[in-house]
């Protein structure tokens, strides 16, 4: 039986529809057949949004939402300025 995952299988189902006899009902968590898995890109789950990356001048590197960014305006950490910056896309 174990080494049979079709065999297994046929008997899981078998003891679960026989439970489903036995204890269900229609309260609460009625068991119903699932419908198929669909195939999902991953692209189109995550949004893709403008970013703007900074590089400042001690090497630390940051992003920010949109490219209405004025980077130079940023806050950085003490002793450390503006760089350079790029805009792409999330």
């Amino acid at each position: 039986l174990l080494n049979s995952p079709r065999r297994l299988n046929t008997l899981l189902k078998k003891e679960i529809e026989a439970d489903a006899k036995e204890f269900g009902d229609e309260r609460r968590s009625p068991i119903r057949p699932q419908e198929e898995a669909k195939v999902v890109n991953e692209q189109d789950m995550l949004p893709s949004e403008p970013v703007t990356i900074v590089l400042s001048e001690m090497g630390w590197v940051r992003s920010a939402k949109g490219h209405e960014i004025d980077p130079s305006t940023m806050s950085y950490r003490a002793g450390d300025s503006y760089h350079s910056a790029v805009r792409g896309m999330s």
